[in-house]
């Protein structure tokens, strides 16, 4: 499994209900809740902050994210590697519903992928009107593919 943090391990989003995150971190190690998992950071910083919060000895790969439009104005998500239409995939969106996170982007993306049937799982909404826009974008998907809203306690 790969998680993306987000720069949720920086310092400062740590110290957001930090008491919480403690309580949670206390309980997660012991029980090998982080055991064989890959950590994917966007730069160098992100990095070094998942390295510092999570041990100099966890699995941390450097992997940018998709560079915006601006820069490569001729992508399109379906030319990508065709292997993926062949596989099952499920995607959990577990950040908050904000045009901030982008996950219209994600949708759109969506929209091309054919092959076995896949599924989102999404939660929470912070931005109603956004969460509107996502709505549209979701009842244009294939057929092949189930979104669903899990809240916030249950992505």
């Amino acid at each position: 499994m790969i998680l993306a943090p987000e720069a949720e391990l920086m310092p400062s989003n740590l110290a957001l209900k930090g008491s919480k995150k403690k309580l949670f971190c206390a309980v997660a190690f012991p029980v090998g809740l982080y055991r064989n998992l890959i950590w994917k950071a966007a730069s160098e910083p992100e990095l070094l902050d998942i390295q510092k919060a999570m041990g100099a000895n966890c699995d941390v790969h450097l992997a940018p994210n998709m560079p915006p439009k601006a820069i490569l104005p001729d992508f399109r998500f379906a030319d990508t590697n065709r292997k993926n239409e062949r596989a099952q995939m499920r995607l959990v969106f577990i950040s908050r519903i904000m045009e901030k996170k982008n996950l219209t982007f994600a949708l759109k993306c969506w929209q091309t992928r054919k092959g076995r049937s896949s599924s989102i799982s999404l939660g929470p909404i912070e931005d109603p009107a956004y969460w509107a826009e996502c709505e549209a974008l979701i009842r244009q998907l294939p057929s092949n593919i189930r979104a669903t809203f899990k809240g916030a306690d249950r992505a």
